[in-house]
């Protein structure tokens, strides 16, 4: 809203914001940031009921990357980095303590656009890290399916995947990896040929659903 308008209020308003939760990141001390305690990442870890915490901190993330990139606020390019950093470690301590199918088997859970801010912060930030852990959240046995050209979308559910595959084009305009543009457009081409209703939707209760009609 800032970046179209140029409000000096909302300019205040966000600048405020940031440094707020700048203020709470430097008590935390190791680089998380969220209302929540990173016990839950505990629980996502060791595969324990638990609702989605990377869904929130992906949401904290892409704010921080706008924040630096649409309005260039160098604290919030210093707070995401800090925060990538942060589950970078995390997730190399999961994969190191157990296996990287652990990790895999972790992302069953929602974890909303993860790979897709992360491709985003390499871009600004040219560290390898960021990378490799956007790769790590780009869940293949997901992405496996789309680049076989298997349509299994049905039962999947769908707010959890359609950021993973938002991601994955992004893997491609960052890598160049054909692949990833052939996954995009395969699942653009799926869901659209027979898992959208006529009014544009295409799930019930954020499930994909086979749309064939059998009489």
């Amino acid at each position: 809203m800032w970046a179209s308008t140029g409000n000096d209020t909302l300019k205040q308003k966000m600048t405020e914001v940031v440094s707020i939760l700048g203020d709470c990141q430097e008590r935390l001390s190791n680089g998380y940031l969220s209302a929540f305690p990173s016990e839950f990442f505990d629980r996502f870890e060791a595969i324990q009921p638990v609702w989605a915490p990377y869904y929130t901190i992906h949401k904290i993330m892409a704010g921080l990357v706008d924040q630096y990139v649409l309005a260039g606020n160098n604290q919030a390019l210093k707070m995401v980095t800090q925060m990538a950093d942060y589950f970078f470690e995390r997730v190399q301590n999961v994969i190191k303590q157990y296996t990287i199918e652990r990790h895999w088997l972790s992302l069953n859970e929602e974890t909303g656009g993860m790979n897709d801010v992360l491709y985003r912060l390499y871009t600004i930030t040219g560290d390898s890290k960021h990378l490799l852990l956007a790769h790590l959240f780009d869940k293949p046995c997901f992405l496996g399916l789309l680049a076989t050209k298997a349509d299994e979308l049905a039962g999947f559910h769908s707010n959890t995947h359609i950021p993973i595959v938002v991601g994955s084009q992004m893997r491609y305009e960052i890598t160049g990896d054909p692949l990833y543009k052939e996954i995009s457009m395969f699942f653009m081409d799926t869901v659209n040929s027979s898992h959208m209703y006529a009014t544009g939707g295409t799930s019930v209760s954020e499930f994909w659903y086979s749309n064939f009609i059998q009489y």
